[in-house]
């Protein structure tokens, strides 16, 4: 059974960085959607998804990581940095050549030094 899905979102200046817990899987990913389309509306430059506590990422959540990216990009040419991935979520990150659009880091503090 999927670890239930947990959200949180704080705000600093021109980034907004969610924390998630929990699985991302197909039965969380209406409620993902509303948190992307939340952040998308805020236009910051950086999106930050902390991630340290998400054991699954379905290929739907992905899609919807993609989507975010477009939006930011082009709204204010801004960043998604997904935080923290375990290695097997990062590998398939990678595997699906996402990181080259989304980026990875190891702490919210390396993703504002690397990509803010």
């Amino acid at each position: 059974m999927p670890a239930p899905v947990k959200f949180s979102v704080r705000e600093e200046p021109g980034t907004v960085i969610v924390t998630v817990t929990g699985d991302l899987s197909l039965s969380a990913v209406d409620e993902f959607q509303v948190y992307i389309n939340g952040v998308a509306a805020k236009k910051p430059r950086l999106a930050i998804f902390e991630m340290h506590e998400v054991t699954f990422v379905s290929s739907l959540a992905m899609g919807s990581l993609v989507s975010l990216y477009h939006v930011v990009n082009k709204v204010s040419g801004g960043k998604v940095v997904l935080v923290g991935l375990q290695s097997m979520i990062r590998r398939a990150f990678e595997v699906a050549k996402l990181n080259e659009l989304i980026g990875l880091a190891e702490s919210v503090e390396d993703a504002v030094k690397k990509y803010g």
